[in-house]
């Protein structure tokens, strides 16, 4: 009796042996799900199961997951890892009697360098030329850098912080310094400066049009026109309050906002005033303009769009709270992010809605559309590329600090920001060519 007792004990003892060496517990009858993860990274991958089960697992060191005790049903696998990308995004399948082999996927690493500046990028946004990044820093430089590499060229050191975001026009590069007031004309391959002008106090960054600087001012409360080769004064036009609007020039016509509540639109050759439309708040974005219309928002949470010769709305469409960056426009609609946290997708005719993508803070920064994708940073540290149609989300890249206002630029497939961890980021820009 003592050794048939003995003999039951050393027989569960092996049983559960070969539970634990082949991982099948009582409850794990069925299917397993296996696939691998190749590509950037392989390894500690989380991998998510949903369907009739929800469960989630890692990758080992050679890339392999395994999901076992499935039942027949309708599942859904999405690898998922921290600014990275997986192609596809996930796969779903149908067991029915048998195992599912081969889901795999392959892993992408979205950023491709990064260049530490001496402290925030808070306004400035990348301008990029001929292989070159220019941006400038609180830190009181502007850089150029080498877009490919992210290698410094050159910097120039100013007096102040740098918010501007540079303008480019053939060998030169336009910014103001917020500080002192004064803008200046730089050599875009030695950053040494051509002219200066610091007659003024010029809060906006510039931007270039048939041979002219316009820029915004804050303590005279001015637009100016200079002369682009060397800085002479062409005309001035008096606001009624501060001008950190970049001008937008389109056809012989400048379209500016200012925080008297006012858009503006004056003769770009005389500086006279054609028209102007009051909104209920303050206008810090800059105006868009396309097929005869101004696309602009304002503090007072709305986004208008008013007719490009008469300044009559045509629509409003009020978000939840104010916006500071500028619409951007790409065939039938109109891109926005707003305070709210939100970047929304409106009808450029009618100003309906077409879709909304919620962030986890504040949007400031001003988006850009490539290749049918929407890229626009966030306070909440990230950029997000969206698919311009539906405002899916194709990825995201979390960088140390919030996005402010720096715009993502973009040039021969990737990204370019400035974000307030002092950097700039140079992350692949979605698309087959990048396997995103």
């Amino acid at each position: 009796m003592r050794g048939t007792f003995q003999g039951l004990i050393s027989a569960c003892l092996l049983i559960c042996l070969f539970i634990l060496l082949c991982g099948i517990g009582p409850c794990e009858r069925g299917y397993f799900i296996r696939g691998t993860v190749d590509g950037d990274v392989c390894s500690d991958v989380t991998i998510n199961l949903t369907g009739d089960i929800t469960f989630s697992t890692t990758t080992s060191s050679d890339g392999s997951y395994f999901f076992r005790g499935v039942d027949n049903g309708t599942y859904t696998v999405s690898p998922s890892l921290s600014n990275y990308v997986f192609n596809p995004a996930s796969k779903t399948f149908t067991i029915s009697g048998d195992n599912e082999t081969g889901v795999d996927f392959t892993c992408f690493n979205i950023r491709v360098w990064e260049f530490e500046t001496g402290d925030q990028i808070w306004f400035s946004s990348p301008a990029l030329a001929n292989g070159h990044v220019y941006i400038g820093s609180r830190d009181g430089k502007v850089y150029c850098l080498d877009a490919v590499s992210g290698l410094k060229i050159w910097e120039h050191v100013f007096e102040y912080g740098m918010d501007s975001s540079p303008a480019l026009s053939g060998e030169y590069v336009y910014v103001t310094c917020g500080g002192s007031g004064d803008l200046f004309c730089l050599n875009a391959e030695t950053g040494e400066i051509i002219w200066v002008y610091d007659d003024a106090n010029i809060e906006s960054s510039p931007a270039i049009s048939g041979g002219f600087v316009y820029a915004g001012g804050y303590g005279e409360t001015k637009v100016y026109c200079l002369t682009a080769d060397n800085g002479t004064e062409v005309w001035t036009y008096e606001t009624g309050g501060v001008v950190q609007s970049t001008p937008v020039i389109s056809d012989g016509y400048v379209y500016v906002g200012c925080w008297d509540h006012k858009v503006y639109c004056l003769n770009a050759a005389t500086g006279e005033k054609v028209w102007e439309y009051e909104t209920g708040e303050g206008v810090q974005a800059s105006p868009t303009v396309s097929e005869g219309y101004v696309y602009v928002g304002s503090l007072d949470s709305k986004v208008y769009s008013l007719n490009a010769a008469t300044g009559e709305k045509v629509w409003e469409y009020e978000t939840g709270y104010s916006i500071g960056a500028a619409p951007v426009i790409s065939g039938e609609y109109v891109y926005v992010g707003s305070g709210d946290n939100k970047m929304y997708c409106l009808n450029a005719s009618t100003g309906g809605k077409v879709w909304e993508f919620a962030t986890g803070n504040q949007i400031g920064s001003v988006s850009e559309i490539s290749g049918g994708y929407v890229y626009v940073g966030s306070s909440d540290k990230k950029v997000y590329c969206l698919n311009a149609d539906t405002g899916s989300k194709v990825w995201e890249y979390e960088t140390g600090h919030a996005i402010a206002c720096s715009t993502p630029a973009i040039w021969d497939g990737y990204v370019y920001v400035g974000s307030l961890d002092h950097k700039v980021y140079c992350l692949k820009a979605a698309g087959e060519d990048n396997g995103l």
